[in-house]
């Protein structure tokens, strides 16, 4: 329990006594249905409540968000999350009912009113969630082909809405279909056990696609890679060479005048900007297309909120101040 308080020294009164009393709770459970090796549950707080936890070092958890762990055992990463964000909703699922059984007890016990724990396969779950998050439980790639139906596209968090899994050991191999967006946090830069030497929190971004009523067959495309976190931006037009630019995340001058260049020598129109997420990455290039073109920004009426958070959600996420300024909304 001093683990925990090492890293997390702000917790409540109430969030210090749920995580003290995790240890009784899983030692009582464990000896019935076993879910955690029982070689290792003396090893509970540093490689299972402390490594969930980890999680919590790379996003600060809005209150709101809804989380879906999935593969959760008995419970892990979803309760130590729910645990120390107890304004966010968590679902737990996981295939085996047995272990599903073990994290809602675990939950109730704790008087944990934001956890719900279902006996269900992924494949089966049609719900929409801000993040998925889960614990080494299968191919980081197949995981998320599994998993990206449930996310909704968006966010207010730090990080637009995705999955984020807890991994261990090399991903060089794992992560080569994702490498254009994983991103990667030792946890050893967070946590000084050697347990965390090699293990890993990785966040892939869930993006969603915009359907046009043309037909495809008569739309011309152009994708450009862009940014800091290397995100598609996509040109596309039609016969009358009118164009649509789709969430442009462009950064930097270089990037931003080879897309005006190739705009420029296609010689076409540049008609609308739509942001299939208000998110701040986009916040350079709606100021860019706004500025050249003279097109506002067009999202959901639902996301406006996210986007008048722009600015403040990009200081937050770099450390660091832009004398950046929005443009107006077009449609929405």
């Amino acid at each position: 329990m001093q683990l925990i308080q090492k890293y997390f020294p702000n917790l409540t009164p109430q969030q210090t006594e749920c995580f003290a009393m995790l240890d009784a709770l899983y030692r009582d459970w464990n000896a019935k249905i076993n879910v955690i090796s029982r070689k290792d549950i003396d090893n509970l707080y540093p490689h299972h409540v402390l490594h969930s936890l980890g999680i919590a070092k790379v996003i600060n958890f809005r209150p709101g968000t809804e989380i879906m762990d999935i593969g959760t055992g008995g419970g892990f990463p979803g309760i130590p999350l729910a645990i120390l964000f107890p304004e966010c909703r968590f679902y737990l699922i996981d295939s085996i009912g047995k272990k599903v059984r073990v994290a809602q007890a675990v939950a109730d016990a704790l008087g944990l009113e934001n956890v719900t724990a279902v006996h269900r396969n992924v494949i089966e779950e049609k719900g929409k969630f801000d993040f998925v998050v889960s614990r080494a439980v299968m191919n980081l790639n197949d995981l998320f082909k599994l998993v990206r139906k449930n996310v909704r596209p968006g966010g207010t968090n730090a990080l637009p809405n995705g999955l984020i899994c807890l991994k261990g050991g090399d991903l060089a191999e794992e992560l080569r279909p994702l490498c254009k967006t994983a991103v990667t946090w030792p946890l050893s830069g967070y946590f000084q056990e050697e347990f965390f030497e090699t293990k890993s929190a990785v966040y892939v971004p869930c993006r969603s696609i915009i359907l046009f009523s043309k037909e495809m067959s008569t739309l011309n495309y152009k994708i450009f890679t862009v940014n800091f976190i290397e995100e598609n931006c996509y040109l596309l037009w039609d016969e009358n060479r009118e164009a649509v630019i789709v969430d442009c995340g462009a950064y930097s001058p270089a990037e931003q005048e080879q897309i005006r260049a190739f705009v420029a020598e296609n010689d076409l129109t540049v008609k609308h900007l739509l942001n299939t997420h208000a998110h701040f990455d986009h916040l350079f290039g709606a100021q860019f297309c706004s500025d050249t073109w003279g097109v506002l920004p067009e999202i959901s009426a639902d996301e406006v909120e996210t986007y008048h958070q722009a600015v403040p959600q990009m200081q937050a996420f770099l450390h660091r101040a832009f004398p950046l300024q929005l443009p107006a909304l077009g449609r929405t």
